[in-house]
């Protein structure tokens, strides 16, 4: 069950004094949970605040509570479950990919251009920019689990005996009768599957948006010059790296690193809204994990019904 991304269907995983036995994981959970707060705080300026007895104290124990809970749901199997699935999905649905990148060049490329982008966007900093940044996240995030959510409990019925038997692996499906029983998922079990159906989307989609951030970064290094991106932002811009190259001058601006950022975590939403809209692409990422999801129901409850 672990090798499969799905630890919480092994009766007990879950459970408090199980997952105290392992504090080790459980301290390493935490601390990636305060780097990620420690780099937030850093972009927004707000890194004096967590000199704060109290909030440093909030923080630590939160930081806790979401180690915990990673390991009770099994993060680490899943997130290497769905390394494999992101793989073998990268080389079946590469296609599906190329198709939307060009699409989203031709789309996003009119908003690189604009002043407009670069005033309000490449003048963002601090906790604008963090919260800017998150709303898109979340916004993303928030619609693919309502779609995993649904998805789990439509792969989760099923009509008779062999519709059971067909869902199992062919090794384990046996010769003669079986019985299987579905009794209700179990909060871990369903955040399980939950996170199975929705991060394997998130990789692709975060490899889209790192692609067109790449090509934005080169694009505008090529394009535009210190004295561009200063009165499309309508200042001075601050520039981190400049080169002259055959009489010309090219110059690499903080606001060009966010414009760019902000249009690749804009195309990688707009590719996950658009692969639930497009059937074929829909098809290329989901239905290997679908699969997957529905062959482990299959197992669960059959060894539900054995016992």
């Amino acid at each position: 069950m672990r090798l499969s991304g799905v630890p919480t269907f092994i009766r007990g995983e879950n459970r408090l004094i199980r997952v105290a036995s392992k504090p080790w994981q459980v301290l390493l959970s935490a601390a990636a949970v305060i780097a990620v707060v420690v780099v937030a705080a850093a972009l927004a300026d707000l890194g004096s605040i967590l000199v704060n007895g109290w909030v440093l104290a909030t923080v630590l124990v939160l930081s806790l509570v979401v180690g915990y809970v990673a390991i009770a749901v099994g993060l680490g199997p899943i997130t290497v479950f769905t390394v494999r699935w992101f793989l073998q999905t990268l080389w079946r649905g590469g296609s599906g990919m190329l198709h939307v990148l060009p699409l989203l060049l031709v789309a996003v490329t009119f908003f690189f251009m604009t002043a407009e982008t670069w005033q309000s966007i490449g003048r963002l900093k601090g906790l604008p920019l963090v919260l800017s940044s998150l709303l898109l996240v979340g916004v993303a995030v928030a619609f693919l689990v309502r779609r995993g959510s649904t998805d789990v409990e439509e792969l989760g019925r099923f009509a008779d005996t062999e519709a059971v038997r067909e869902a199992l692996p062919a090794e384990l499906r046996p010769a003669g009768s079986l019985r299987y029983t579905t009794p209700a998922l179990s909060w871990g079990e369903r955040l399980n599957l939950t996170v199975i159906s929705v991060l394997g989307k998130v990789f692709v989609a975060a490899v889209v948006g790192l692609a067109i951030f790449v090509f934005f970064v080169v694009f505008g290094l090529f394009t535009i010059t210190a004295q561009v991106a200063g009165a499309w932002s309508a200042g001075e811009p601050d520039i981190w790296w400049q080169f002259t190259m055959a009489g010309h001058g090219y110059a690499l601006t903080a606001e060009h690193l966010r414009v760019s950022a902000f249009l690749g975590v804009f195309s990688a939403l707009y590719f996950i809204v658009s692969s639930a809209s497009d059937r074929d692409l829909a098809k290329s990422l989901s239905s290997a994990a679908e699969d997957h999801v529905r062959s482990c129901l299959a197992v669960r409850a059959v060894y539900r019904g054995s016992r």
